[in-house]
């Protein structure tokens, strides 16, 4: 009888372990995916060869959907383009009404 509490309190013991081994994991899974979220997020706001930013290019387009993914992702809406243009103006200036709307909601 004791042999057998012994060997069960050993069996939680190991799963307790594995358990924490678990969590470790799952915390450096998280870890890396939050840090490549904040490269990506950082790669996206940095401006391009022709100092547009992706979000102001997608304003420029009218791509609304694609507005709306960037800004979900969190691309920075108040980023300035070469002629100092924000999303919002360039929507402004194409009198993308319902892309206005968005931006400043």
């Amino acid at each position: 009888m004791r042999i057998e509490l012994e060997e069960e309190k050993k069996e939680k013991e190991k799963i307790k372990k594995d358990l924490e081994l678990l969590r470790i994991e799952k915390e450096k899974k998280e870890k890396k995916k939050l840090e490549k979220k904040n490269y990506l997020v950082k790669k996206i706001n940095n401006k391009r060869d022709n100092n547009e930013t992706l979000l102001t290019y997608e304003c420029k387009y009218d791509n609304i959907e694609e507005v709306k993914k960037l800004i979900h992702y969190g691309m920075n809406i108040n980023k300035k383009n070469k002629n100092g243009d924000t999303p919002l103006l360039i929507a402004c200036k194409n009198g993308n009404i319902e892309l206005v709307k968005y931006l400043l909601s």
